[in-house]
């Protein structure tokens, strides 16, 4: 299966579950299911966005930030900050952002990711 496809049944995966106590199925970079660890709260932890792992996604348009700075403060951060497991930022680092700005909380979920490559997939 090719990187990309893993990288959107990931994406898709993430954004469809409940994130409740207990451990999730997360889908592995070859494409095997895997159990994750549990979610956090933004209480419990506090997440790292390092700079070489900021540059790994490309960063929204100006027009995708300011409908995400209107809709996360009236709606809340419904789809989780995906962190691994020392708390480092993946994806996620506007809404965390955002959430930070205006005093919101968040969930994080956590992703065991080998390295900084298998993190971009």
């Amino acid at each position: 299966m090719a990187p990309s496809s893993v990288a959107c049944r990931e994406l898709d995966w993430v954004e469809q579950q409940t994130y409740g106590e207990g451990s999730q199925k997360q889908t592995g970079g070859d494409g095997t299911l895997q159990t994750a660890k549990t979610t956090y709260s933004s209480s419990e932890r506090i997440p790292i966005i390092l700079p070489e792992v900021e540059c790994l996604l490309p960063p929204l348009s100006g027009e995708q930030l300011s409908s995400l700075e209107s809709d996360i403060p009236e709606n809340g951060c419904y789809t989780p900050i995906i962190i691994n497991k020392d708390t480092t930022v993946i994806d996620g680092r506007n809404r965390l952002r955002i959430c930070e700005k205006h005093s919101l909380s968040y969930k994080m979920l956590v992703f065991s990711f080998v390295d900084l490559l298998e993190a971009k997939l």
